[in-house]
């Protein structure tokens, strides 16, 4: 796979390239046998993440029909409630219009670390004003609470990875930001740039999970145990 900025590339390519992602790196650094078990079970779409790919196909891709609950017709009404009303709280919002217009969406970047392809898809890129977004959901979205979330799902590795990435392939320096908003009424909105510590720590991360990937890719063996007793813990 050659490297560079890919715009128009759909989904199930991006995801058929080999390489350290936000998902990934947060596997690898877990244990080779748990970026494993995601390999051989493949990528499983839950409620939560179908309703987040209806929210993200409004906002970017207003053509596409969205997902149906079939059996559940109660479900479907409040799942497309919500949808509306965190549609129109986006939509009311400057900064985040402003965030997710004048650009393009989707755009794979693809690049490498150490002999290792890295792959990032920011929701949203403005080259005018160097930026890349992506829109996130949350439970609770304010900083205090919500940076524990962005931490467990490797969202500063996927800050890191992007930054870095378009710094390789363009030499310019973009800023990331994320649109997070809350679930439930009134879905509450909140836009953060990611600061320099959080790109700092993905970039560590990465930079270990890289390693990781090409041991597990030129090997196989992923054992799913720790042979050895863990001494010292704090309690």
């Amino acid at each position: 796979m050659k490297t560079g900025i890919f715009k128009g590339m759909s989904q199930e390519e991006y995801l058929k390239i080999q390489g350290v992602s936000k998902t990934s790196a947060t596997k690898l650094l877990s244990s080779k046998a748990h970026y494993k078990a995601l390999l051989d079970g493949g990528f499983k779409e839950t409620d939560a993440m179908e309703f987040g790919t209806d929210i993200d196909n409004a906002l970017f891709y207003p053509d596409k029909p969205l997902a149906e609950y079939p059996k559940d017709t109660k479900k479907d009404e409040n799942r497309r409630n919500a949808l509306h009303g965190m549609l129109a709280v986006v939509d009311a919002c400057k900064t985040a219009s402003f965030l997710i217009s004048g650009g393009e969406a989707q755009v794979s970047l693809i690049w490498e670390y150490d002999g290792v392809l890295m792959r990032s898809r920011p929701d949203y890129v403005r080259e005018d004003v160097h930026i890349m977004t992506d829109y996130k959901t949350a439970k609770n979205g304010r900083w205090e609470k919500w940076k524990w979330q962005a931490r467990d799902l490797g969202y500063d590795i996927q800050a890191a990875i992007a930054v870095d990435g378009m710094f390789a392939l363009t030499g310019e320096v973009y800023d990331f930001v994320f649109i997070v908003q809350e679930k439930s009424d009134p879905y509450f909105l909140n836009i953060y740039e990611a600061p320099a510590e959080m790109i700092e720590d993905g970039r560590e991360k990465y930079m270990r999970a890289a390693p990781l990937f090409r041991e597990f890719m030129e090997t196989k063996i992923a054992p799913a145990f720790i042979d050895e007793i863990v001494e010292g813990l704090y309690w």
